[in-house]
């Protein structure tokens, strides 16, 4: 064999370990996810979330916030999707507070892989290409996978500097 297959072949050996390990980390995370999905309470936000996703069910909208800032209220300066969604969800799931709470989480995980496939389709279509700068992105470094599980439905695709990183 020579050198350079020698290589290539060292360099194949490396990439498809670092995609085992990557997908590997990302389905244990899954599994934890789903299973605590009925003790997953997702952030300090999520009070606020649900509440308003209760107002949305109720009333229609929520055009004036008198339940987070009382007593006099603000406007609503949320967007109207997630809370929509959790209304739907919690609706469909009975319409309880604890309902609420679940369709709260379940909308999380889904963001949350939304975000992996994200980054997933992204770190695929660019693997082992140049960007403008001519600094080559490295996306199947097996570190990178950290980044997307970070605690809570949050991965980021940055692009600065001219490269591309999942983490």
């Amino acid at each position: 064999m020579t050198r350079a297959l020698a290589g290539a072949a060292a360099a194949h050996n490396r990439n498809r370990a670092a995609r085992v390990v990557t997908f590997a980390i990302i389905a244990v995370n899954a599994f934890l996810l789903l299973i605590s999905l009925n003790d997953y309470r997702v952030s300090i936000d999520s009070g606020y979330h649900i509440s308003l996703a209760r107002w949305y069910a109720e009333h229609g909208t929520a055009w004036w916030d008198h339940i987070n800032f009382g007593p006099g209220g603000r406007p609503n300066l949320q967007g109207p999707a997630l809370h929509l969604a959790i209304a739907i969800v919690g609706r469909l799931l009975g319409g309880s507070a604890n309902a609420f709470i679940l369709a709260n989480a379940i909308l999380a995980v889904a963001q949350w892989s939304a975000a992996i496939c994200t980054v997933l389709y992204f770190a695929r279509r660019k693997r082992g290409r140049q960007f403008p700068s001519g600094r080559r992105e490295s996306v199947a470094d097996p570190s990178c996978a950290a980044g997307p599980l970070a605690p809570g439905p949050r991965a980021a695709l940055s692009v600065r500097a001219g490269t591309a990183s999942c983490c």
